[in-house]
């Protein structure tokens, strides 16, 4: 395919989904990441939330003050559980920053 032809393949698909440009589409699917990565340590947290029948918080507080009591199946959802909660927070945040992109 020649670059003339490659040119015109772009700018039919780029007009076909409605983007302007290669960096809108780019910012777009950048954006679409950010929240399927949201969405998808939102489900960790939920499932953590449902098996424990409590919030990130309350769950963190009530291991550190466990009175001496090991669960090492406990200490290693909170530590999963952690993981998902700043990792939903980051990439919230990423969101929010590339919705102000466009």
């Amino acid at each position: 395919m020649t670059i003339k032809e490659e040119r015109k393949v772009k700018e039919e698909v780029l007009g076909s989904l409605h983007y302007s440009s290669m960096e809108n589409a780019g910012l777009s699917m950048l954006y679409l990441s950010a929240l399927s990565k949201t969405s998808e340590y939102k489900g960790d947290e939920e499932r953590f939330e449902k098996k424990y029948s409590s919030g990130f918080e309350d769950f963190s507080e009530m291991m550190i003050f466990k009175n001496g009591q090991e669960s090492f199946e406990k200490e290693n959802d909170l530590m999963a559980w952690r993981y998902a909660h700043e990792a939903r927070l980051y990439w919230e945040k990423k969101a929010l920053e590339l919705d102000q992109c466009s």
